[in-house]
């Protein structure tokens, strides 16, 4: 019980670490997504996020 309550635990708080991790890392050319490292969700799911993050940049710049 406890292993299963820490793990939920360490997932609740990933979010706000991951982005400060995918913050610093951004510049390196090994970044991988840490949501996905996390296990978040499924890579389809990723590449979906990945392209709508792509069209607001696309569409702010105009």
């Amino acid at each position: 019980m406890y292993r299963l309550d820490r793990a939920s635990a360490s997932v609740r708080s990933a979010p706000s670490v991951g982005l400060s991790v995918a913050a610093s890392d951004r510049r390196s050319s090994s970044f991988r997504c840490t949501c996905l490292r996390v296990g978040f969700h499924t890579a389809a799911g990723h590449r979906t996020a990945l392209h709508r993050i792509a069209l607001h940049r696309a569409a702010s710049r105009q």
